[in-house]
């Protein structure tokens, strides 16, 4: 694993898309994958779980009961969780892009390093990124839109690949770490997002 360490440092990715990080790593030990197809329009995605901390939680609460929901689940200590960081335009696991091309739309949950507490909205769906960034300023969250250092503007993004497009959001660690902390918090920031899907498109189905 020592060779694997030293190529994460010279490159953004060690991997070129999912499909080749997941035949190299043992489902069940090194990583997880959670899919839950509830025939909704609506598809939330935690790409990043366990290398961006909070983002799989986050996207379970956004989900709910009634949401389309995909998780990729970093677990092994062996294995360092950069190595197991696939960008979003290349992350190409057939039960995402199923579970995505059978949606409407999608959100996909980030973190991202930036100080403080803010969440940058980015994706090709321009109207539902602009009710998600006024819905979460209502809620007292800083949210930037568009998101200059995030735009997921390519289609590729598992995020634009529903039929509407989607949405990308990028939150800091700190806003991570509050709203999975606060259960109040975060049940406000679920119901702004859902709010503002709903001003956008109409009651999920």
């Amino acid at each position: 694993m020592a060779a694997a360490v030293a190529v994460v440092a010279r490159a953004a990715d060690l991997y070129p898309d999912a499909v080749s990080m997941e035949a190299a790593l043992r489902q069940g030990r090194d990583y997880r994958v959670e899919t839950l197809d509830r025939g909704a329009s609506v598809a939330v995605f935690a790409i990043h779980g366990g290398i961006e901390p909070g983002t799989a939680r986050l996207a379970r609460a956004l989900a709910g009961a009634d949401w389309n929901l995909f998780v990729f689940q970093a677990l092994s200590r062996d294995v360092p969780y950069a190595a197991l960081h696939v960008t979003s335009s290349h992350f190409n696991d057939p039960r995402a892009l199923r579970l995505a091309r059978s949606s409407s739309l999608g959100i996909s949950i980030h973190g991202e390093k930036t100080p403080g507490e803010s969440a940058c909205i980015g994706g090709l769906n321009a109207p539902l990124r602009q009710a998600v960034a006024r819905a979460l300023r209502a809620i007292a969250i800083e949210a930037r839109e568009p998101c200059d250092r995030f735009p997921a503007l390519d289609l590729d993004n598992i995020a634009n690949i529903p039929r509407d497009r989607g949405i990308q959001i990028e939150m800091t660690k700190s806003l991570r770490a509050d709203l999975v902390r606060d259960p109040e918090r975060l049940a406000l920031f679920v119901e702004a997002i859902r709010a503002a899907v709903s001003r956008v498109t109409g009651p999920p189905r």
